[in-house]
């Protein structure tokens, strides 16, 4: 599996995408991926990759290793020379890519932001954050729009149309989810406050909490001490676990469970 951050050396240059697939930078160059095609020293698929996964690391302080048996004769010849190459292609991404203490107005198109005690106005256009960490905060989440984790304290105030947070760990909090939005799991005291039209949790554990459900939103399973406080219309909740509580309104539903599974058709 390719690795943050990935990308390919050729004699005369690097490139250095917003994505880490290797296949798919291959693709849009035209190489097809053959041994051949390694031998002949058509490209060298490298990978330059943060200590213990911390992107918010210097780039300096990254271990760069190349991702294939095959090396050329021009790679073997200065691998210090384009080792330098990647490094410098690298630093010029995560610059663009990587904010730590920033305040942002909109972040819009583009793949893989790393946001650490930020703050951005809105995010829209089929961008995907890869990682919030610390404190941060992102007012707006707009159009197709991804968040792919969250830790620590992270918020995001308000989700519409198809975004969707696929991970919120710790303290993280979503205020407000409209249109097809989607948490997709939730751990810690992770919250989301107001889900409204097809909105949807799948996942939510430890403390983790809803506070109102609308429409036709749905939360798949709840474990441990997690809470539904109102839900109206057909949303639904398929799974509670231990003292889970679900509010049911609309269809008058109302259920508290004990220390055993229960399930809410």
């Amino acid at each position: 599996m390719c690795k943050l951050k990935s990308g390919l050396l050729f004699k005369a240059g690097v490139f250095v995408p917003d994505y880490d697939s290797h296949d798919r930078m291959l693709q849009e160059k035209g190489i097809e991926d053959t041994a051949e095609n390694r031998a002949m020293g058509k490209y060298i698929r490298f990978e330059l990759s943060p200590k213990n996964d911390d992107p918010f690391t210097p780039v300096s302080s990254w271990v760069f290793r190349i991702d294939q048996d095959e090396l050329p004769e021009w790679y073997e010849a200065d691998p210090g020379k384009y080792e330098q190459m990647a490094r410098e292609a690298v630093e010029k991404w995560a610059s663009k890519r990587i904010f730590v203490g920033k305040e942002i107005a909109e972040i819009k198109q583009g793949e893989n932001y790393y946001l650490k005690d930020c703050t951005v106005g809105t995010v829209s256009r089929d961008t995907i954050i890869a990682d919030m960490r610390g404190s941060s905060a992102v007012q707006n989440m707009r159009d197709s729009s991804v968040v792919r984790n969250m830790l620590d304290s992270s918020a995001v105030q308000n989700m519409w149309e198809s975004s969707v947070v696929q991970n919120m760990l710790d303290s993280s909090v979503v205020q407000d989810m409209w249109g097809s939005s989607v948490v997709q799991d939730m751990w810690g005291s992770s919250v989301v406050q107001d889900m409204r039209d097809s909105s949807a949790v799948r996942n939510m554990r430890g403390r983790s909490a809803v506070r109102d459900m609308r429409d036709s939103s749905v939360v798949q399973d709840m474990w441990d001490n997690s809470v539904v406080q109102n839900m109206r219309d057909s949303s639904v909740v398929r799974n509670l676990y231990e003292k889970s509580i679900a509010i049911c309104r609309g269809k008058s539903v109302i259920y508290v469970s004990s220390d055993f599974p229960v399930k809410l058709q």
